[in-house]
């Protein structure tokens, strides 16, 4: 997508009305078997572009295009499936397996070949006990799930995922990012974006990752990318053959250091500057004490959130 932009009219009597910029001319890509996570504070305008991806928003300006072709409303509806964090437009007095007929039927499936599609999807979200249960009786986390169903029913190209674990319970969360990560992404070649609002879930999903703040993209990068590029520090944890608390104290000149005179562990915080690090490799290279792992532990998700929104 490039340029794409959208406002809507804000307030109720007509002469007080104002337009707010929702989306500033958002220019992105996306790459066949990559998840690209977009995260911002609540009103950033995730959910306004994937529906505008999706075909259900008409932008004010930009064009989005896939494989180099303009991708207009009719097109999106065949390329795109979208599991909006929404339930409305589920039929609660039909069944799980019910809904998902007639929304099967709707992208043009029927016969056999939605009756196999629909088993297959029952069962890869682990909703096959519940196939007979009406909706309006099913929990939220059961109907989440059934979103993601209905989003894939005609195996479309692009997946747009609008909190896709939200209210769903920590097993099927984890169930369903595997299935997201080694399925459709590195299995099937989709394209896809969450819109997440968990740091967690974007930080060990998405292989890249964009910040979205006032209606503008203000960073596109790696999760470890982003780490390096917002935070002010670095931290490692340094396991060792043997408790050292010599060493540590060498370590705090060069940094912040936790340790424990009874665990062959210790962990620093450096700042980002590159001589810190070069530092702290030439005390555990010449302090005679055999270092068994050097890990980078990652910093907070938050920090690097608040840092990049500017809260």
């Amino acid at each position: 997508m490039h340029g794409l932009s959208k406002s809507f009219e804000s307030g109720v009597w007509p002469r007080r009305r104002t337009r707010v910029d929702v989306l500033r001319g958002i220019d992105l890509s996306v790459a066949a078997g990559e998840i690209v996570g977009v995260l911002g504070a609540n009103g950033a305008g995730k959910t306004t572009l994937l529906h505008a991806i999706a075909g259900l928003l008409r932008p004010d300006s930009g064009s989005i295009t896939y494989n180099g072709q303009p991708m207009e409303a009719s097109a999106a509806r065949a390329l795109v499936g979208l599991c909006s964090s929404a339930d409305r437009s589920f039929y609660y007095r039909l069944t799980l397996r019910g809904n998902l007929e007639f929304f099967g039927r709707l992208y043009g499936l029927q016969g056999a070949r939605l009756t196999r599609r629909i088993s297959e999807l029952l069962d890869l979200t682990d909703l096959r006990e519940y196939e007979n249960r009406l909706y309006s009786r099913c929990s939220t986390g059961t109907r989440q799930r059934l979103g993601l169903a209905r989003a894939l029913l005609h195996d479309p190209k692009v997946v747009l995922l609008d909190e896709p674990t939200r209210a769903v319970d920590p097993l099927h969360a984890l169930a369903l990012r595997a299935f997201v990560q080694s399925q459709l992404a590195r299995t099937a070649r989709k394209v896809i974006l969450l819109a997440t609002n968990s740091l967690e879930e974007a930080w060990a999903v998405c292989d890249r990752i964009v910040l979205l703040s006032g209606g503008r993209c203000i960073a596109s990068d790696t999760p470890g990318g982003l780490e390096r590029s917002f935070s002010k520090s670095v931290r490692y944890r340094i396991q060792l053959e043997r408790p050292d608390g010599a060493l540590a104290q060498q370590l705090r000149m060069v940094g912040t250091v936790q340790s424990s005179p009874h665990v062959p562990e210790i962990s620093i915080e450096l700042g980002t500057e590159e001589h810190a690090f070069h530092a702290m490799l030439q005390i555990l290279a010449t302090s005679g004490t055999r270092v068994q792992a050097l890990i980078p532990d990652g910093t907070a998700a938050t920090d690097v959130f608040a840092a990049a929104v500017g809260q």
